[in-house]
């Protein structure tokens, strides 16, 4: 089961390997070691680490999005914020993740 919802910020909290945020349309996975590309992000060190390698992979993406292009920030304590490109009607990002009960 997956929830949807519209975001303009998202914390990381220990995220673990395999975890994965879909993110406009793009999917980002975390992983143990160093990421092969930035599709994914990396779960070393705290959750300012993760989040800083999460805001590296989404706004060095070479990949085109439901929105075109997202732009992230690291805004502190694990919380990353995030906003268009280019101008579209859109003021909040579709962040899709897996819900476990």
């Amino acid at each position: 089961m997956f929830v949807c919802e519209e975001i303009k910020e998202l914390k990381i909290v220990n995220p673990k390997e395999g975890d994965t945020l879909t993110l406009n349309g793009l999917i980002y996975t975390c992983v143990e070691n160093q990421k092969k590309d930035n599709s994914q992000f990396t779960r070393k060190g705290n959750n300012r680490n993760i989040a800083e390698d999460l805001v590296d992979s989404i706004n060095n993406d070479n990949r085109i999005g439901i929105y075109n292009k997202i732009l992230a920030s690291y805004i502190g304590n694990g919380n990353i914020s995030f906003k268009m490109e280019t101008d579209y009607n859109v003021d909040r990002i579709i962040l899709s993740t897996p819900y476990n009960k």
